[in-house]
């Protein structure tokens, strides 16, 4: 939560391989308002996060398994 740029569980809950761009950030919009008035997030992948991704077991779709 404190290097993807999310407040809430439901929205790390959804983040995934998909909201990785090409040049190095982490793409997505936050679940609460989505419709109503949608917040976008949109950081940088720090060297830390992306050595922490490429070690852990992910899934599929998303970075959280349980």
């Amino acid at each position: 939560m404190m290097y993807g740029g999310c407040a809430r569980s439901s929205d790390v809950a959804l983040l995934g391989r998909q909201h990785l761009t090409k040049d190095g950030r982490l793409r997505d919009t936050q679940f609460k308002n989505r419709k109503r008035s949608p917040v976008e997030i949109d950081v940088p992948v720090i060297d830390q996060l992306g050595q922490i991704l490429e070690a852990s077991p992910t899934g599929e779709m998303t970075f959280v398994m349980t």
